[in-house]
């Protein structure tokens, strides 16, 4: 569940992507139903063999764009605040799956400082949630160019037009990244986590206790060391834990 926010937090535009397997050989046609909060979605759905993944959002479904919404918030910047959705596929009624899953309504964006098409240094807000899975910044070494107090990365070509990047006043280069969530900066304190979970299906009970410390420590954000820890568990955690 991903969530895109009006620039006034009034409502926030909700897009899902549920992937949907199907084992047998031939296609299956079911409806695949949506509900939380008082907000349902329903869509048939023709899953062909192997499977697929079905995409609904707020275009489509109006009911998908949350007025008000009670935004998720790191540790120290307000409360984690989470909903609960039920997916359900049936098939002639009869139910073959569902799964609840607590999502948070929340937008996470990056400051950078990146030359454009003129060579001249811009800083941006960069949200991925505004143009998803467009990249922006060419990392090509001869895209990488001296600046006064430092280096600068580039744009892509034509990237700076993307309407997931958004001109700020602030032209300094530095700091080099930011990183904004529901649009305010965040002071970024956390550390690693992994090795001593690598290649175990750690219970979520032997993860809580350490999610307790950092948020009472005052941390916000656990860097997951080299994909270590792969569990559910894991992500739930901190989506509770701010």
């Amino acid at each position: 569940v991903a969530s895109a926010l009006q620039d006034d937090h009034a409502s926030a535009d909700l897009s899902i992507e549920v992937p949907l397997r199907n084992g047998g050989a031939a296609t299956v046609r079911g409806e695949l139903a949506i509900t939380f909060e008082g907000v349902s979605v329903r869509k048939r759905v023709d899953v062909a063999p192997g499977g697929t993944s079905v995409k609904l959002d707020a275009d489509e479904f109006p009911q998908l764009r949350v007025r008000d919404p009670r935004l998720w918030w790191p540790n120290g910047y307000g409360e984690p605040v989470l909903y609960t959705m039920e997916v359900v596929f049936a098939e002639e009624g009869a139910v073959s799956d569902r799964r609840r899953v607590r999502f948070g309504i929340r937008e996470v964006s990056y400051e950078l400082s990146l030359l454009n098409e003129a060579g001249q240094l811009r800083r941006v807000e960069f949200n991925p949630a505004r143009a998803p899975g467009q990249r922006v910044v060419d990392v090509r070494r001869q895209a990488i160019r001296k600046v006064p107090g430092g280096w600068a990365q580039s744009f892509l070509p034509g990237a700076e037009d993307s309407p997931a990047v958004r001109e700020l006043e602030d032209t300094r280069l530095s700091p080099h990244l930011a990183i904004r969530v529901n649009g305010v900066r965040i002071a970024v304190k956390g550390g690693n986590w992994g090795m001593d979970d690598w290649r175990k299906r750690s219970s979520r009970e032997r993860l809580e206790p350490y999610f307790r410390l950092q948020r009472d420590a005052h941390m916000n954000v656990i860097r997951n060391w080299v994909g270590q820890s792969t569990q559910d568990s894991l992500y739930e955690l901190a989506d509770e834990y701010g």
